[in-house]
């Protein structure tokens, strides 16, 4: 029953530096459930893991077994003079007046905030994995829990947004994240002994001699934030129930509480009160749930299968959603999810956050004993005399372990015990919640236990429907850290605060189509025997979608047969989006062919949602991929689903930013050819100056510089106007996809509702496609050749670091799953020339035409050059590298503005495959005047991303976004309160799993050429500039209006800068 130590210290070291409940699981084994041991100087302590005692202790003695004045101290410390800290009389009057706010239905009222919040994490976390090389992501998650659960806590208790999520320099967030290891974490024996001493020294001082520590600093700043933001949101909740308008958070209830005319002023909270129940709740809500998800999180990792289990109930659960026709989990859908409840409460079992619950007795006692003590002379006790005075450890971990209730494997994490019947004894009632001591129990039991289990449900439901997590290294090193309250480091290094290192990698869920639309599929194609049109009616009348714009305002149709169609793919590029983006806001319901139903979004949290944070949920259209397969073949732009997670994964290794350094070089000499060869042809005219087609000598230079940094290839177009797949490429998408006529545009339209076999098969035996088919066997005649000598090099030990290689070398991987068949093998290249050659042309074309009508921004992108350039000849080198790129402000922010304001690929087609709710950042005004704040999606819902729209929209980009000014970037006034894109949170390379994997390479590629044009040329405007057209033709391309026969046309004058100016 006893165990004996050193007088100075006792025991205490052992308690307070081993990890949690290391000590205590080896008493309790050694000793039983009630073990007497030394603290300081020889006084005793009990230590309590018997159900019986610890009932009596918390549960059925009221006030008298008080907190520890230390106890006390720690909790002033942490959250004020509030529940937490109080006792008595104080703490029965703060309770009375706090626990109306927590009862069930109120928990439950706040089950959205929770889910909010972690679909915010969920959408941050899927950003930063599609912006990295891989397709997965290893994440401290003990700090991204602690933000996200600010975030929750801010939003139920108080109705405010701390932004912890979003912006990580929030000071209380940044703060508060491994607050308690780094404060309390490894304590000394010296201030274990004075701890221990602190019980002698009367209270004014104790409280005095800590607010002057400085180890407590940090403590002290959260103290004095969150007071400030406490007194702020009091007056803002008293001045609303002045004017009659309550809301329902927690800090709301609590104030009116508090102004209740019927309350007894001694029965009111003071102003300190007031204030420091906010720093309770932080606390409390805050730092014990974020460390329970982490921990939660850490058992999914060590039970892979448990992980499987629990996704396929939630997938369960969904169905059973869909089937109600509802899009969002409710507390109910929880409550029927087994596996998930039992999960929460073994984690809450395995690892209890408050780990120790010191008590003191103020008067004799007796504690009844669930299994009695033999003691030395073999006298047998059902109970023991407990002296006034006595102090008492309850233990959560040991209790949580005891074999007598909760079964022999109680040492080993199984949320099954939950499930079986019998498993878990309750023969003795203890704590809130089953039967735990966790959230302690009695008149200081947690009040806020079930919004933390709702929190955690909530949580877990999103994380592992959005993600699947695995283990790291770090995790064979993972200690629980006594820290006042127990928190995740790694051994050995503290001083980092709170550590959970986990994999993370987006959970790919496996769609099919809806039966019943394959049904009206082949209806459509094989039976219908009535006229085209006819069959068209009998198709669309039976199996479109409705989408459910709360709105009335839209565009009126321009025909029945058409829709809106027109004006989106005959007009110039982004025209029809800009108006109806002044006229109806950033989600505009617009009619497809026979008033079908279509979005057009540029609101930054509807596109944020479709494209980043739902994963595969919204799939690229049909008609698109067929499209890509057009272009390019069934490479990455065709791919989707399983497919395209494959081929992703396998490709995006090679477009790092350490891979893309490695090609400047190429860019350069590509860009410098061209040039090379403008000055010959100005030499030739005998003058200074030449008017060039832009399009057409740039389209050649990138094509070899795809060439040479994809495939270490030279396809010598820059210099050989004979070469078939320079002169094919030349003008392609201009002459293949631009102004299509109105039976090409319904085509295009209701090919969606054609099987992709039947697509193809028309495709490829469509005369007017006849040039996209030579490309294709161009193409892959070049490439069936480079594969087979890049294969030879390899295994000749002899390998280049071009990306075609490191494709190959991946292929000859042992890993089915990291290979691609010859087809996609085949594909990639296309895929590469059509997306690094294609976009990048034009967009190099719209930044020399902006350059061209800017003459001051010509001339300070002219100076910024000749300074780096200096910079360059001072460290002894000769040419640019991508670090001087990346020092140059003027350059990247004409980068970035260029291609804000000519976004080449102008539309992002996305249907959705499940039903789904678009949250919105501009709030739309509904029809009936509710003011409307997200949309539900219908599965089947055809949305068009609005590139072009949204990269000029105001609340984003700010009053001037329809000018081109750079400026805009050099003096950040670009607002990036919704994360969107992988570049400058731009549309433009598309955003999550679809986002472009060469988006580095197109920008460095970009700059390139800026830099050497600039440097070699002035470049002026022509008279043809006033008739240039922002062509839709697939990608945006110059064309002059009433000349597109001619292809790709943006005339400019080019003169050579005289030497004295170089």
């Amino acid at each position: 029953m006893s165990v004996s130590r050193a007088v100075s210290h006792g025991h205490i070291c052992e308690l307070f530096q081993n990890q949690v409940g290391l000590t205590d699981f080896e008493w309790q084994e050694t000793y039983g459930n009630v073990v007497r041991f030394k603290a300081s100087f020889g006084s005793d302590y009990l230590m309590i893991s018997d159900p019986k005692a610890l009932q009596r202790v918390f549960q059925t003695s009221g006030y008298r077994w008080r907190k520890t004045p230390q106890r006390r101290e720690f909790s002033r410390l942490t959250s004020g003079k509030g529940l937490a800290w109080a006792d008595g009389d104080v703490h029965k009057r703060q309770r009375k007046i706090m626990l109306p706010g927590f009862s069930a239905p109120e928990a439950k009222n706040f089950f959205p905030f929770f889910s909010s919040c972690a679909a915010v994490l969920c959408s941050r976390w899927t950003d930063i994995i599609s912006a990295s090389s891989e397709r997965h992501q290893v994440f401290n998650v003990s700090e991204w829990m602690s933000r996200a659960a600010l975030d929750a806590i801010g939003q139920a208790a108080f109705d405010y947004d701390f932004g912890a999520t979003k912006d990580q320099d929030t000071e209380l967030s940044k703060l508060y994240q491994g607050l308690m290891a780094k404060t309390f974490g490894a304590p000394s024996k010296t201030a274990l002994l004075l701890l221990e001493l602190f019980q002698y020294v009367p209270t004014s001082v104790m409280e005095f001699v800590n607010n002057h520590n400085p180890r407590f600093s940090s403590l002290h700043r959260v103290a004095h934030l969150a007071e400030a933001t406490a007194r702020h949101l009091v007056d803002t909740k008293s001045d609303l129930l002045l004017e009659g308008k309550n809301k329902k958070d927690i800090m709301s209830l609590l104030v009116k509480a508090n102004q209740d005319a019927a309350l007894h002023p001694k029965a009111r909270l003071s102003e300190e009160e007031l204030l420091a129940q906010m720093r309770v709740l932080l606390f409390a809500g805050h730092e014990t749930s974020s460390t329970t998800l982490s921990f939660a999180l850490f058992e999914l990792v060590r039970n892979p299968e448990l992980q499987s289990r629990i996704r396929k109930e939630i997938r369960s659960v969904e169905k059973n959603i869909e089937e109600r026709g509802d899009t969002r989990f409710t507390a109910q859908d929880l409550e029927s999810m087994p596996l998930l409840g039992a999960t929460v409460k073994e984690t809450l079992r395995f690892h209890p956050v408050a780990m120790h619950l010191f008590r003191v007795a103020v008067e004799d006692d007796i504690l009844p004993l669930s299994k009695p003590i033999i003691t030395t002379t073999g006298e047998i006790l059902h109970e023991l005399v407990v002296p006034k005075g006595t102090r008492i450890v309850g233990s959560v971990p040991a209790y949580n372990r005891n074999k007598d209730v909760f079964g022999d494997d109680s040492f080993e994490f199984n949320p099954d015990r939950w499930l079986e019947s019998g498993h878990v004894n309750n023969d003795v009632s203890l704590g809130v919640y089953a039967n735990l001591a966790t959230f302690s129990a009695g008149i200081r039991s947690c009040i806020g236990w079930r919004f933390a289990v709702l929190e955690l449900q909530a949580f877990l439901v999103e994380l592992i429907r959005n993600f699947e997590f695995e283990a790291t290294p770090a995790l064979e090193r993972i200690r629980r850290e006594t820290a006042f309250v127990m928190t995740p480091t790694i051994e050995g290094e503290l001083e980092k605060g709170s550590q959970m290192p986990l994999k993370c990698l987006v959970s790919v869920c496996k769609i099919l189509h809806n039966i019943s639309v394959r049904i009206k599929m082949a209806r459509f194609i094989y039976k219908a025997e009535s006229s085209f049109v006819v069959k068209i009616w009998i198709f669309t009348s039976n199996g479109d979608f409705d989408v459910a714009h709360p709105s009335s305002a839209s565009p009126e149709p321009t025909s029945f047969m058409l829709g809106n169609l027109r004006e989106i793919l005959q007009q110039p590029a982004g025209l029809a989006e800009f108006e109806w983006q002044r006229k109806y806001g950033d989600v505009v319901r617009f009619r497809a062919s026979f008033g079908t139903d279509q979005l057009m979004v540029a609101d930054p949290k509807a596109l944020q949602h479709v494209l980043q944070s739902s994963g595969y949920k919204w799939r690229k259209s049909p008609v698109r991929r067929e499209i890509a397969r057009l272009t390019s073949g069934k490479g990455l732009a065709w791919a989707d689903g399983d497919v395209h997670t494959r081929q992703r994964k396998v490709m995006l290794p090679g477009f790092r930013a350490p891979e893309t350094k490695y090609f400047v070089p190429f860019f350069i000499s590509c860009a410098e050819a061209m040039c090379s060869g403008w000055k010959g042809t100005i030499s030739r005219t005998g003058g200074q100056s030449h008017v060039f087609n832009f399009p057409e000598y740039v389209s050649r230079a990138t094509l070899d510089a795809i060439g040479q940094a994809a495939f270490d290839y030279d396809f010598g177009s820059t210099n050989n106007h004979e070469n078939e797949l320079a002169n094919l490429y030349e003008s392609l998408t201009a002459n293949a996809f631009s102004a299509p006529p109105d039976i090409a545009v319904l085509m295009l339209d209701l090919f969606r509702h054609v099987p992709p076999a039947v697509m193809e098969f028309i495709n490829d035996h469509n005369p007017k496609l006849k040039v996209l088919h030579r490309v294709a066997g161009v193409a892959n005649e070049v490439a069936s050749g480079l594969i087979a000598q890049k294969t030879e090099d390899i295994k000749g030990g002899n390998p280049n670091k071009d990306i075609m290689t490191f494709l190959v070398q991946s292929n000859l991987s042992e890993n089915p799953k990291s290979r691609l068949t010859e087809e996609e093998l085949l594909a990639q290249m296309r895929t590469l020339i059509f997306g690094g050659h294609e976009t990048i042309t034009n967009t190099i074309c719209w930044a020399a035409y902006e350059i061209a009508r800017n003459p001051k921004l010509q001339a300070r992108l002219r100076a910024e050059i000749r300074a780096t350039e200096e910079k360059i000849a001072d460290r002894g080198e000769e040419e640019f590298t991508m670090q001087d790129f990346e020092e140059m402000p003027v350059l990247n922010a004409m980068s970035k503005e260029t291609l804000r304001y000519h976004p080449v690929a102008i539309h992002l087609y996305r249907t959705a495959y499940e039903d789904d709710v678009l949250p919105l950042l501009k709030p739309i005004v509904g029809k009936s005047g509710e003011i409307i704040s997200e949309i539900h999606i219908p599965k089947g819902t055809q949305v068009i991303g609005s590139a072009s729209a949204y990269n000029r929209n105001k609340d984003v980009f700010g009053e001037d976004s329809f000018e081109f000014n750079i400026d805009r970037w050099l003096e950040g006034r670009v607002k990036a309160e919704v994360s969107l894109g992988v570049y400058a949170n731009l549309a433009t390379f598309a955003s999550g799993i679809r986002s472009c994997i060469a988006w580095r390479f197109a920008v460095t590629e970009l700059q390139t050429f800026i830099v050497v044009l600039l440097r070699n040329f002035e470049l002026e405007t022509t008279p043809k500039l006033a008739k240039i057209r922002r062509e839709s033709a697939l990608a945006m391309v110059p064309t002059i209006e009433g000349e597109l026969d001619k292809g790709s046309q943006l005339p400019l004058k080019v003169s050579i800068i005289p030497k004295t100016e170089v």
